[in-house]
């Protein structure tokens, strides 16, 4: 039986099994301007126009978008500092600066006593948002005042953290912890009320579905990427397999279903719900299947993972409202872009000197936010729009030559009517 056919309902299913046949793309009703939101995205360039405030003394770890406006960037650093930058700030001027609009500094009561390694808006308000950090805390933060309103904490450190993006699905931070387990806390009861354990070593990164509220995936440093569902007692519905062997449900630390040679390091969920994309220290980036649970076997080809530390996240970014879909991935200090389906490098976006961490897309303006260990925020956009303001610099260059010419004329006329024409003979 398919991993998830016991959580998504039977139309979705459906649905689902068409869009995975060869040769028919998911229905989408925008499908053109996705195509046109996707070929912009496969033409970033680093921005020249607009760029984001520098404000970091440490490694850039974490960074979201709020999800229902894109107005605004949280991120977070590796000195427990948390940042809030301004998307919308629209200026007569064509050098664009997105200002800090909230800052938690390093020395701060209210920051993380170490780095912090996540952090996510509240999905359906930008009102609040959600970090958790190296000193085994994930804290719940009240966006306006920039301080935190409650507090999780675990006896060691957290990696990872994620919220549902479903209207439907319930308010459920899933942790990924040090300790080897997945941490499931309730925002509704301000307590944790499940602990998943199949991992045989600390889990990396946590994921929760698009399309099936209740089911999440997990990665950990023992190669293993697991399928929950939370509502049941034996949560674990498979572990998935690089071979597509057997979606195996054995708890057994020993079992031989492995996603990845090396620690899984980060996942990412497709936004149709049919893929789920794959990192780990083997330099191997996956996708499978969320319908079978197999691999698709698409071959990216080596992804240089540059960390010894096996114990870690990095934070890929797919896109959204785009087609085809398109997998951003930290590679030392570049940005490697490709196709997920062909497999198709498109791309190499080289800007930071150090290694990248975290990668964050915004789906309205089709533009990519970066973050690495040099301290920095690099802005990609996409290169149609340099070439947009190129050709409003030369309309407006040109605009002023004409207005200054019929200016000229206008005065050799005026000159010319009113210059005194009599002589002294008259």
């Amino acid at each position: 039986m398919d991993p998830l056919s016991s959580v998504l309902p039977y139309s979705f299913m459906c649905r689902l099994q068409d869009a995975a046949r060869p040769g028919q793309p998911y229905a989408n009703p925008f499908i053109h301007h996705a195509r046109i939101r996707g070929q912009r995205a496969r033409t970033l360039v680093p921005s020249t126009y607009k760029e984001v405030e520098r404000t970091y003394a440490a490694s850039v770890n974490a960074m979201d978008i709020s999800s229902e406006d894109g107005r605004f960037l949280l991120s977070g650093g590796g000195d427990g500092s948390v940042v809030i930058h301004g998307l919308s700030n629209f200026t007569e001027s064509v050098k664009q600066i997105h200002p800090v609009v909230g800052k938690v500094l390093a020395n701060s009561s209210f920051a993380h006593e170490f780095a912090l390694s996540a952090c996510q808006f509240y999905p359906h308000d930008h009102g609040a948002f959600t970090t958790s950090g190296k000193d085994g805390k994930v804290k719940v933060w009240d966006t306006r005042k920039m301080t935190p309103v409650h507090k999780f904490t675990f006896p060691l450190p957290v990696i990872d953290h994620h919220m549902s993006l479903l209207k439907s699905a319930k308010p459920l931070i899933a942790a990924a912890c040090m300790d080897k387990t997945i941490r499931i806390c309730d925002l509704r009861t301000l307590s944790s009320v499940q602990t998943l354990s199949g991992h045989s070593k600390p889990v990396n990164c946590v994921r929760w579905s698009r399309h099936a509220a209740n089911c999440l995936a997990s990665g950990g440093a023992d190669g293993k990427i697991a399928l929950w569902d939370v509502r049941k007692a034996r949560s674990c519905l498979a572990y998935l397999d690089a071979n597509n062997a057997i979606p195996s449900t054995d708890l057994n630390a020993n079992s031989l279903n492995f996603a990845h040679e090396s620690a899984v390091v980060s996942l990412e969920f497709s936004e149709s719900g049919t893929h789920l994309v794959s990192l780990g220290a083997d330099h191997r980036l996956r996708t499978w299947s969320t319908v079978s649970g197999k691999n698709t076997l698409v071959n990216y080809g080596k992804v240089e993972f540059a960390f010894r530390d096996l114990h870690r996240h990095l934070q890929l970014a797919v896109t959204s409202l785009a087609s085809p879909d398109l997998i951003f991935v930290p590679s030392r200090d570049k940005i490697l872009v490709f196709d997920m389906v062909s497999g198709e490098r498109l791309t190499t976006l080289t800007a930071h000197f150090q290694q990248v961490l975290t990668c964050a897309y915004h789906p309205h303006f089709q533009s990519l936010f970066s973050g690495a260990t040099d301290r920095s925020i690099e802005m990609w956009t996409p290169e149609t729009d340099f070439c947009d303001i190129q050709e409003e610099k030369e309309a407006a260059k040109k605009y002023q030559m004409n207005r200054w010419a019929k200016r000229q004329a206008c005065n050799n006329i005026t000159a010319t009517l009113t210059a005194d024409t009599w002589s002294d003979e008259d």
